[in-house]
């Protein structure tokens, strides 16, 4: 997992347009990843899909999938 001083920093558009792979063009693609007994499930979030990036207003995704992956 990430550390909460990693949580605590600010990420912008441009942080998801270098590092997201659901960056399109400003836009979220909606694939999020969950596990279901042990099976990794990709599912598209009609709530996210087309719609604007919201990395800045908080996203679940960005937040566990890609910040650990961000190099510090």
């Amino acid at each position: 997992m990430f550390s909460y001083i990693e949580c605590m920093k600010n990420y912008g558009k441009s942080d998801a347009r270098l590092h997201c792979a659901n960056w399109n063009n400003g836009k979220c693609l909606g694939c999020m990843m969950s596990s279901k007994n042990g099976v990794l499930m990709i599912e598209i979030d009609s709530k996210l899909a087309d719609k604007e990036c919201i990395v800045t207003d908080g996203c679940d995704y960005f937040d566990r999938v890609v910040v650990p992956g961000i190099k510090k």
